[in-house]
């Protein structure tokens, strides 16, 4: 496959067109090569933002965020290289950005959020890459599937069902303390119940969080542990599991003794859930 291909399939995959084996074929694109992973963070940001300028009135905006945004439309040379937005492809995004100059506003919003300190940078960082053996990423994946599916295979009766609950139980279970803040109704996800889970090991627990109202929004699971060293890798920084051959990607971040393991089909839906977690 050439590298016009390539664009193309990760632009259908940050859109959610991908199915069965061609979306697999482009999770392990990004998973095997950083500049992809870059490329459809980008996309998927770009889109999310045209899309809430359609649903959003825009105040009157500064000049020079309208420059951010054509910027990105006229294949700005700081957008990414393999990622950047082919004439054809951008033209069913026009009509929105038509509409509001919000699109310029929520792409540097996300970009600030991100930490990008060079001036005129418009890229998003790659997610860095960690080993996990394929039997256990393909035991998450089918937790994950089982369990978002079957309610009952996951919750027990005295665990608490309020999230606001939750710290104070999986500090009893886990003998180390999660997050005081595990509320994700601001990255548009609700609790939907909690167990213990062998998963990553003993011991441990599963938590279940789905959308709300987003139908393009799928269940996330999130699995803590207390930190046994297995994992070297700076606290609160997140790595995506090179899951070679899972089709469901998996993603890891260490915080104050814990791991914590995070299931879900959406990059941008998982990097949005964790940023709502508080101390």
């Amino acid at each position: 496959m050439d590298e016009q291909e390539k664009q193309k399939r990760l632009i259908a995959y940050a859109d959610g067109e991908l199915e069965g084996q061609e979306k697999l074929a482009a999770q392990e694109q990004i998973v095997a090569d950083p500049q992809a992973a870059e490329a459809v963070a980008y996309y998927t940001k770009l889109r999310e933002a045209v899309a809430k300028s359609v649903k959003d009135s825009t105040p009157s905006m500064p000049a020079h965020l309208r420059d951010s945004i054509t910027q990105l439309a006229q294949q700005s040379d700081d957008a990414p290289v393999i990622g950047r937005i082919g004439p054809a492809r951008f033209m069913r995004w026009a009509p929105a950005m038509a509409a509001a100059v919000l699109v310029a506003a929520s792409v540097v919003i996300f970009n600030q959020s991100q930490n990008q300190t060079s001036p005129g940078a418009s890229t998003v960082p790659a997610i860095p890459v960690i080993a996990m053996n394929k039997a256990d990423s393909e035991r998450f994946s089918q937790r994950h599937a089982a369990c978002t599916s079957m309610r009952e295979l996951l919750h027990q009766a005295d665990w608490p069902t309020n999230v606001n609950e939750l710290p104070v139980a999986l500090t009893g279970h886990l003998g180390a303390s999660p997050y005081k803040g595990m509320d994700l109704s601001k990255a548009g996800y609700k609790f939907d119940g909690a167990g213990p889970c062998m998963a990553p090991g003993e011991p441990s627990a599963h938590l279940i969080y789905r959308p709300v109202d987003d139908q393009n929004q799928t269940p996330i699971s999130l699995w803590l542990r207390p930190d046994d060293g297995r994992y070297d890798i700076p606290e609160n920084m997140t790595h995506q599991v090179n899951t070679e051959g899972s089709s469901t990607p998996i993603y890891i971040w260490r915080h104050s003794g814990i791991i914590y393991y995070m299931v879900g089909d959406s990059m941008s839906h998982v990097m949005e859930a964790k940023s709502q977690f508080a101390d």
